[in-house]
């Protein structure tokens, strides 16, 4: 008489997805067995097209306030007739309505970037370097940190309305942040504190430990870099206040 030992069945990238929330330990060594990343991406990507379209009016409202003040104060723009500042204007309007197309590229290639200056951490803290976890783990941690915080963000934006908006960076300090600290601070100052919120504190955490899990990195070594992931992004935030 034979015995066949059943083969464990493909991850359920879903419930690995599910577990980064409610149990990332699991969720961590799950990874590391069977790197999946097909249904993180594919629920990101959901969540920022819905989150881009419900913050469409917000942004186009504030770039019709924001655009023609821009343009008066650029000495490069000082020539245009107001014909032709409204034409950059409207410009401006038909690429907003396919912003989504843009955010989710731009996503993509953040969770890419990221994934590479971890994979360069486990390379000099002496751990695992295996892109393929490294890039499983940190497209998982995308949903929390860019995805679900775009989805508040914009929950927020429409509960205010347009009409609260009238610079583009001033969605981005919509979800409670650093920034609302430091009212009176400079506004590329208030750019780069509004990259410390909820939301990459928990990918922070998440990161760090995962590291740990996945590459088998020192905690001080995962955490490092989380740590640099998050204020490379309060640079990136600081840069795009104009």
């Amino acid at each position: 008489m034979s015995t066949q030992v059943r083969q464990p069945g493909p991850m359920n990238g879903l419930l690995t997805l599910w577990n980064v929330v409610v149990a990332p330990s699991a969720a961590f060594k799950a990874l590391r067995e069977q790197p999946t990343w097909v249904a993180a991406f594919l629920v990101a990507a959901f969540a920022t097209v819905v989150a881009s379209i419900v913050m469409q009016p917000a942004i186009a409202h504030a770039l019709t306030v924001s655009l023609p003040a821009q343009m008066a104060k650029d000495p490069n723009s000082a020539s245009l007739t107001a014909e032709q500042r409204q034409r950059v204007v409207a410009v401006a309007l038909a690429f907003v309505r396919f912003g989504w197309i843009f955010n989710v590229i731009v996503s993509l290639v953040t969770v890419f970037v990221a994934a590479v200056v971890l994979w360069a951490i486990a390379a000099i803290g002496r751990g695992e370097v295996n892109f393929a976890r490294i890039f499983a783990l940190t497209m998982n941690v995308s949903v929390i940190w860019l995805a679900l915080g775009q989805l508040v963000a914009a929950g927020i934006v429409a509960g205010r309305g347009p009409d609260s908006f009238n610079a583009a960076y001033e969605i981005s300090f919509a979800v409670p942040n650093l920034g609302w600290l430091a009212p009176g601070a400079p506004p590329k100052v208030l750019g780069f504190l509004a990259g410390i919120n909820p939301f990459s504190i928990w990918a922070f955490a998440l990161l760090g430990s995962g590291m740990t899990i996945v590459a088998k990195v020192k905690p001080i070594a995962g955490y490092l870099g989380a740590a640099f992931l998050v204020l490379l992004g309060c640079g990136f935030l600081a840069l795009g206040v104009r």
